[in-house]
């Protein structure tokens, strides 16, 4: 809640939602963070994403206005296109690595009107590549530089 309150009209925030084996019942976490955005008025500034599809149905079906983003996981998710991997959670942003990021997801991005982000691009000359290539959005450890930048 605290960095929601730092970042209210300063700039978005990506909340990862992370789960583990022991999370049996995603709902109570995910209501926990919706509050905590619905609470910091930060609905419109905040991506939640997730490697996790049981983590973004559970925030879909909690608040759909909050935009949902699926990250591409390269062992679990090869060979599937990101709108078929966004479709499942009713996601409107594909994120993945830059490393996995191919040509063939650029276009399958574009044609299902997908956002498409990409980590961790810490360098400018790594952020200004992607943003030629037609990327949406950047995340960053080191977004001062980035953005002072582009």
């Amino acid at each position: 809640r605290q960095v929601l309150q730092a970042a209210h009209g300063k700039c978005s925030v990506n909340i990862e939602l992370k789960g583990d084996m022991f999370l049996r019942d995603p709902m109570p976490f995910v209501r926990k963070v919706v509050e905590d955005v619905r609470v910091c008025g930060m609905e419109s500034q905040v991506l939640l994403s997730s490697f996790t599809s049981d983590l973004l149905a559970a925030a879909a079906a909690t608040e759909p206005s909050i935009p949902r983003g699926v990250i591409y996981n390269l062992y679990r998710d090869f060979g599937r296109p990101p709108s078929k991997l966004a479709g499942r959670v009713r996601a409107s942003v594909f994120v993945c690595a830059r490393r996995e990021l191919r040509k063939s997801m650029i276009r399958d991005a574009r044609q299902h009107s997908l956002a498409l982000y990409v980590y961790t691009l810490n360098s400018v000359q790594d952020a200004q590549k992607m943003v030629e290539q037609g990327v949406d959005g950047i995340i960053s450890d080191n977004a001062d530089d980035i953005v002072r930048s582009l």
